[in-house]
C-alpha cells in the first residue's frame, strides 16, 4: 500500500493550536451528522442501538427517516 499512512501518522506533528482545531472541527461535524451516519460511524446496527435505547428495531429505523432528529 503505498502511500497510505494512518490519520494518526499524518497528524502527529500538527501544532497543538491545530490538533485542537481538527478536534473541533471533529466534534462540529458528529453534531451536524444525520442519526444514521453517526450510528454507522460508531459501528452499531439499528438492533444495537435499539437495545441501548430500550426500544424495539424499527423504533430506531422510524428516527433515522425523521427529519427534525
Amino acid at each position: 500500500m503505498t502511500g497510505h499512512y494512518p490519520f494518526s501518522d499524518l497528524t502527529k506533528n500538527f501544532s497543538p493550536q491545530r490538533q485542537a482545531l481538527v478536534e473541533e472541527n471533529v466534534r462540529v461535524l458528529k453534531q451536524e451528522m444525520a442519526l444514521h451516519e453517526l450510528r454507522k460511524a460508531h459501528k452499531q446496527s439499528q438492533a444495537d442501538l435499539a437495545k441501548r435505547l430500550e426500544v424495539n428495531q424499527p423504533a430506531v429505523a422510524k428516527m433515522e427517516r425523521r427529519a427534525d432528529m
